[in-house]
């Protein structure tokens, strides 16, 4: 494994918002917005890397409270995975060894308006060698009233090609917290899509984005997944369940309940990478209105 990483505490000093500093050190990046926390990067944890607690301006985690950060099973914050690919399952699977290792990280504050966490990842099955390799990009911005992080997967086959199969589990995930998933106080969240449904009827259907707003002790908080335009079969298909698991998925068609599509399972080839962008959005209580005019401005943007 090789490592590259900023020294401690460095900051964008030429930002609107307020100064981001990262801390790196050899399992973790904290990055850290006006000296208080904003994320954690588990860039080293298996069987999946992943990114908790995600904090929303005003410090509240949005993601699963009280949850033990080293746990994998399930992750508490925010992961990718799928659980079909070639066969294996890089999801929940254990039997065969599956690994999201990594192999090397570049991390870097003050070059832009953005704290960076680049890593390159190595799906690798201990009983079946290496299938995929993934370069997998994290920026983070605060400018004041809003907090994003910038998701890029580049995914490319380690051999000729690669399946990913028809799968309910896998995606772009996150574990919200109690209070965003209607399960506290008897005042259900407000979840709800781009296309105006809400609460569980955004469950499989297709969307540009999917917001979960509620209420944490007197603070208002939401958190907003965005789907790029550009990725595979957008609009994403959506899942979210009463465990609090949010998750946008790529791939699976039949699985997740469509009744018709143009092919079942994804072939990746070599030389053909796949990228897949999302946006996280953590707020104090957006509307709809207002969370349209933030994806259009960022999809915009290619």
């Amino acid at each position: 494994m090789r490592l590259a990483s900023v020294a401690p505490l460095l900051w964008i000093a030429a930002c609107a918002g307020p100064r981001l500093e990262m801390d790196v050190d050899a399992r973790s990046a904290r990055v850290s917005s006006a000296g208080a926390p904003f994320a954690e990067v588990h860039y080293l944890a298996e069987p999946r890397p992943f990114v908790g607690p995600l904090l929303a301006p005003g410090g509240v985690d949005v993601t699963r409270a009280g949850a033990d950060v080293r746990s994998q099973e399930p992750s508490p914050g925010l992961w990718l995975g799928y659980g079909d690919v070639d066969g294996y399952d890089f999801w929940r699977g254990t039997e065969l060894g599956e690994r999201i290792a990594l192999d090397s990280i570049f991390a870097q504050v003050g070059v832009t308006d953005a704290a960076l966490v680049q890593c390159e990842y190595v799906w690798r099955v201990i009983r079946g060698g290496d299938v995929l390799r993934e370069t997998r990009q994290l920026q983070f911005r605060d400018d004041g009233d809003v907090r994003t992080i910038d998701v890029l997967s580049v995914l490319r086959p380690v051999g000729e090609r690669v399946v990913f199969g028809d799968s309910a589990n896998g995606g772009f995930a996150l574990r919200l917290r109690p209070e965003l998933r209607g399960e506290s106080h008897g005042a259900p969240a407000a979840l709800r899509d781009s296309e105006g449904l809400c609460g569980g009827d955004v469950s499989n259907g297709r969307a540009r984005w999917l917001d979960a707003s509620g209420v944490v002790g007197d603070a208002r908080v939401g958190v907003a997944v965005f789907d790029h335009p550009d990725n595979l079969r957008h609009p994403a298909r959506w899942r979210a369940g009463p465990d609090g698991l949010l998750v946008c998925d790529p791939f699976a068609v039949v699985a997740s309940g469509a009744t018709a599509h143009a092919g079942v399972g994804f072939e990746l080839q070599q030389g053909r990478p796949l990228k897949l962008r999302y946006r996280v959005v953590l707020h104090r209580g957006l509307g709809a209105e207002q969370l349209d005019a933030m994806w259009s401005e960022w999809a915009a943007a290619r």
